[in-house]
């Protein structure tokens, strides 16, 4: 998607080893969700799914793929993230 989802701030780089940092929701609203698309507590790890009006809308020549991809206007990513 080509965007900057998450910062992950100097000042946090050494204390955060593991992280991608900090949302940046002014760039795309983003959830962590389980397998039935229902929001997860922050000390869950689950699929990280994001929202944008310009977003790519389907993969070239995968049918399948963009189906399992794309649902309810999200992008479920197949990154599994964990918010602390």
């Amino acid at each position: 998607m080509s965007l900057i989802t998450y910062v992950l701030y100097h000042k946090d780089s050494l204390c955060k080893f593991c992280s991608v940092g900090k949302a940046n929701h002014s760039t795309l609203p983003a959830r962590v969700v389980d397998t039935m698309s229902q929001d997860v507590p922050p000390s869950d790890v689950s699929e990280i799914i994001y929202q944008r009006p310009s977003q790519m809308m389907d993969y070239w020549c995968a049918v399948e793929a963009a189906t399992a991809a794309f649902e309810g206007g999200w992008f479920y990513s197949g990154d599994f993230v964990g918010i602390d």
